[in-house]
């Protein structure tokens, strides 16, 4: 059933998105009706339901999972993000417009993810079963991958696939009105990790050949390969810059010293067309600030100043899950000065740390501080001994300018990504 989880992520976002466009009248027989706007009962929920029931089963008479005696680093923050609920729970107060109900954003995003976390690490007590959930994980986002790429190029699918500067964002719609794009962004967050993942595990099995390369190496390059051409489709530059630097520093530390200039060269050189492709497109100049609208950077930079403002306000209880825009709504004037057009009013505060803080105050705040301190430990002081959390890097990396979290399938990536690290961990004690 554990590995069921990368289709029943994508089958809970088709579901989302395309709901009222295909099989709206059957909205009746989801087992909880929205309260709010943004409250939806996916086909992810139904697995969810699901993996937790089949699991408690085999925990209580089966005994086939083993719950491991090792104190895991990610034990803490979850303590603290359970302890981030409590407060958020005892001091929210609902800012109108209510758009999402506190215990449906509570249960999509972390008690759902944490659990499937759970049931992955207690599951998979073998290095064969590791690695086959790896496989299967590759393999489900490289066929999506493809129909994705299928409809960039015959916009045969419902919704835009592009947005007015040429993003690809298929199928990141609108779910309830006209299906237009929304953010490319999302887009970035499903598949970068799925391209580093694919990078890692060729790595892995080149080294486990001798280093030479056989047939069964061809999928880990198909699929960093589709994962790589959906990421650069987005022009997500942030997506793409965390990501290069990421692959440099695993290949510049898994190289013979003698090559080390030349993957640094090849890579500038590669970085540089990457620039030379982007240069004259619409969102590039923009950026430059060439066009007489406000760009992504000059806009950040006032969403960082509401935050700065909201956090002396709320320091220990947050904003409350769900109340970001209508706070940032109510209270711009008060913190920025300036009156922001309704379109571009933020829905999270673009930047990972502080959506935690917003959504569960401190406690949440220091949870994912103490995930990045682990992860740049990791990276930098063990030498990527885990090479996963190079993964777990995109998500932390891409989050100090914007909010990897908070989809109910983001969040549950993101939690995969943290089980993939333990499982790693898990298999070097095995071995």
């Amino acid at each position: 059933m554990i590995y069921l989880g990368p289709l029943a992520l994508l089958a809970g976002l088709i579901d989302y998105r395309f709901h009222n466009y295909f099989w709206g009248a059957l909205n009746v027989l989801r087992p909880i009706q929205p309260i709010h706007m943004f409250d939806f009962w996916s086909a992810l929920d139904f697995y969810y339901v699901a993996l937790v029931v089949l699991y408690g089963i085999n925990a209580l008479f089966l005994r086939t999972v083993g719950f491991t005696k090792k104190r895991e680093w990610i034990f803490l923050p979850i303590i603290l993000v359970f302890a981030g609920v409590a407060v958020a729970a005892h001091f929210f107060a609902p800012v109108e417009p209510q758009i999402k109900t506190f215990w449906w954003q509570i249960a999509i995003n972390y008690f759902a993810p944490i659990a499937f976390f759970g049931i992955l690490i207690t599951s998979l007590r073998t290095e064969k079963s590791i690695q086959a959930f790896k496989k299967y994980l590759l393999l489900t986002f490289s066929i999506f991958g493809m129909v994705c790429l299928f409809e960039y190029f015959t916009d045969i699918f419902p919704g835009d696939n592009v947005n007015f500067l040429g993003s690809f964002e298929w199928p990141y719609i609108d779910p309830f009105f006209d299906l237009k794009a929304e953010s490319a962004n999302w887009l970035a967050y499903l598949f970068t990790p799925m391209m580093l993942l694919s990078a890692i595990e060729f790595h892995a099995q080149f080294k486990a050949d001798g280093l030479k390369f056989k047939i069964k190496n061809i999928p880990y390059i198909l699929s960093f390969i589709i994962c790589g051409t959906i990421l650069f489709l987005t022009k997500s530059y942030t997506g793409m810059g965390i990501a290069f630097a990421l692959l440099a520093y695993f290949v510049f530390i898994n190289l013979p010293r003698r090559k080390k200039i030349i993957a640094l060269i090849l890579l500038v050189l590669l970085g540089a067309v990457g620039v030379a492709t982007q240069y004259k497109t619409p969102k590039f100049q923009i950026l430059l600030g060439h066009y007489k609208i406000e760009n992504s950077l000059e806009r950040r930079l006032q969403i960082y100043e509401f935050n700065a403002n909201a956090i002396t306000e709320r320091l220990v209880e947050g904003i409350g899950p769900g109340n970001y825009q209508s706070y940032f709504r109510r209270h711009m004037l008060e913190f920025i000065g300036t009156s922001i057009p309704e379109a571009e009013l933020p829905p999270h505060p673009h930047n990972l740390l502080i959506y935690f803080w917003s959504e569960l105050g401190i406690f949440g705040f220091l949870a994912l501080f103490f995930i990045y301190l682990r992860t740049l430990w990791g990276i930098f002081i063990e030498h990527l001994r885990n090479p996963y959390f190079l993964i777990l890097a995109y998500p932390l990396g891409h989050g100090l300018l914007d909010t990897p979290y908070g989809l109910e399938e983001i969040s549950l990536l993101f939690w995969m990504i943290i089980g993939l690290v333990i499982l790693e961990t898990h298999r070097q004690r095995l071995s």
